[in-house]
């Protein structure tokens, strides 16, 4: 799973949603820090999370990292032009733009219980609407993969296909 937005709201996320000073759990993102099992459910927990999660377990295994892209070549434009337009210095100017042309992406690597979390992931996108949610799975042994990408509860897209199709053609040359 990968997020985007601005770094306000992927920060938000990652704070409401972490499990990460559980010892216990130690999960970067934990499915029911956003969408919580009512006491009521508890005991039903199999059928409630299957309904609300889209999988019959919460997360397991949960890796997290965060790639920054700084937009260099918006910056050089704007160097041109406002040296051009100013005499002073403008690298004070330059820091202020630089923050705002760079976007921090946040990774989740997870294990989920023989399928993706699509119900997680609709819910979880309309209570963080700005973020762009996109989701990479491999349902192991059932020789299917896909990509969703998800925002405000809206599919943006949506692939499936064979893995050992992609396998076979990534490594074509080699058999």
């Amino acid at each position: 799973l990968s997020i985007n937005g601005n770094n306000k709201d992927i920060i938000k996320f990652y704070k409401e949603n972490s499990n990460i000073n559980d010892e216990k759990k130690n999960r970067h993102l934990d499915f029911y820090k956003s969408v919580p099992i009512p006491k009521k459910k508890e005991k039903d927990w199999y059928n409630w999370n299957c309904d609300n999660l889209g999988t019959k377990w919460n997360i397991y295994e949960s890796r997290f990292s965060k790639k920054t892209d700084v937009f260099n070549f918006k910056l050089i434009i704007l160097k041109k032009i406002l040296t051009k337009k100013f005499i002073n210095d403008i690298e004070c100017f330059m820091k202020i733009m630089k923050d705002l042309h760079t976007v921090d992406t946040y990774i989740y690597n997870f294990d989920t219980a023989w399928s993706p979390p699509y119900q997680w992931l609709f819910t979880v996108s309309e209570k963080y609407p700005k973020i762009i949610f996109k989701i990479e799975f491999n349902i192991e042994g059932y020789d299917e993969s896909g990509i969703v990408i998800v925002q405000n509860g809206d599919v943006l897209y949506n692939d499936k296909f064979s893995t050992s199709g992609i396998l076979f053609k990534d490594n074509k040359k080699v058999i």
